[in-house]
């Protein structure tokens, strides 16, 4: 009869080694908090979604009495631009705003003087959602050496 023997010393060294990269994932996370962070200033600036549509135009009666920044979308003070919050475990990264008009502005809906138009700024575009992939996987080749 003939026997066939699999040694997995060498696959089950790469699952180990594999896990240790995946336990810290601080490097490929720190750069998807900047990349994220230079995406969302400039949505802002573009005054877009991060699908990249343009913002519903201010109201004119809104536009006419807003008292400074009357250019800009969601920028009277830069509050909203300014609140980013970020959350960063050693596997995980979160963002998002803090004041209570945030989820206004973004989704949309009914305010004390009408109806908000949603104007998205918060999210990932399908180009960060690929730097995100990116980001991780160059950083599990760059320490699987």
């Amino acid at each position: 009869m003939l026997n066939a023997t699999l040694d997995t010393r060498k696959f089950d060294a790469a699952i180990s080694a594999l896990n240790q990269l995946l336990a810290n994932m601080n490097e490929p996370l720190g750069e998807i908090q900047q990349s994220y962070l230079r995406e969302y200033l400039q949505r802002f600036e573009q005054m877009q979604s991060p699908e990249g549509r343009a913002w519903q135009p201010l109201s004119p009666f809104y536009r006419a009495t807003k008292p400074k920044n009357k250019d800009k979308i969601l920028t009277l003070e830069g509050r909203l631009r300014n609140d980013l919050q970020v959350q960063r475990g050693t596997l995980s990264l979160s963002f998002g705003n803090s004041l209570p008009y945030a989820e206004l502005m973004q989704f949309g809906g009914q305010a004390a003087k009408g109806y908000v138009p949603a104007r998205p700024f918060q999210g990932f575009s399908g180009k960060s959602e690929l730097a995100v992939i990116n980001a991780i996987t160059q950083s599990i080749l760059n320490r699987w050496k």
